[in-house]
């Protein structure tokens, strides 16, 4: 089996504190693979693409988020937006292969990435990760703060990410890790907490109603997952919403 090519990285604005947004929905957008470039929304959600020199300045009050998914061992073929946080949401590794040598690699590469603070989550394909354990995971993956069944408060947004992703229903693969029984998910998703910012999952909210229970109860200010790569792009749900706490305002988007 043959790696997929990795994508366009993402490169999206979150306001701290957030932002109230005109109430809108659109489609998603697709891109492809565009060297020094990479999808860019903004605080209002316009979405284009950038090349990384001529990125739209950052406003105060803002973070840049760089998102990078299912990179599957070639991360270092994926040209990476500067930012102020760098989130890699899952398959790390490309049908388990390589092993903690594999692991060390991909934590030296984040290493040489110039972001303030990194973020990871393992996926469907990091098989090595699940047989490794979260305590040992995070010192392999020292470079960034990996997150399992987890939160991490950055830069004034608070970030809670999962491995979780769904098996692909009438298809048989050995890559399955961190496929959680529907009994195991029932008790996960209670604990996630309802201040989330971002929600980080591998796997998309479809076909999990449990998620989708989480995305409406939590009101994420994102969610970003990787796993289904036809979906890699950003749709953007904004919506206004009660103030919640320290914020407020424009609630939605979803990035793939």
């Amino acid at each position: 089996m043959r790696p997929v090519v990795p994508l366009a990285a993402l490169s999206l604005l979150a306001g701290t504190p957030r932002r109230a947004g005109v109430p809108w929905a659109c489609s998603p957008l697709t891109v492809g693979r565009y060297g020094q470039a990479s999808l860019h929304v903004s605080l209002d959600g316009t979405r284009s693409i950038q090349k990384f020199s001529s990125l739209p300045e950052q406003p105060p009050d803002s973070v840049r988020i760089v998102f990078v998914s299912d990179t599957h061992n070639q991360l270092s073929d994926i040209a990476v937006p500067p930012g102020d946080i760098f989130i890699h949401t899952g398959d790390i590794t490309f049908c388990s292969s390589g092993g903690v040598n594999t692991l060390k690699d991909f934590n030296a590469q984040l290493e040489a990435l110039p972001h303030e603070h990194k973020i990871v989550i393992a996926g469907n394909h990091d098989r090595r990760i699940e047989q490794l354990g979260k305590n040992q995971a995070r010192d392999v993956l020292s470079a960034a703060h990996y997150l399992e069944n987890s939160a991490v408060s950055l830069c004034g947004l608070k970030f809670w990410g999962s491995p979780f992703s769904n098996s692909h229903r009438g298809k048989r693969s050995s890559n399955s890790a961190f496929q959680y029984t529907h009994e195991f998910q029932k008790n996960l998703w209670r604990y996630v907490p309802n201040d989330i910012d971002v929600l980080l999952t591998h796997g998309a909210a479809s076909g999990s109603d449990l998620l989708e229970g989480v995305l409406s109860r939590a009101r994420p200010y994102l969610h970003a997952h990787g796993h289904e790569h036809a979906l890699h792009g950003a749709t953007l749900e904004w919506a206004r919403m009660p103030p919640r706490g320290r914020g407020g305002g424009a609630r939605g988007g979803r990035g793939g």
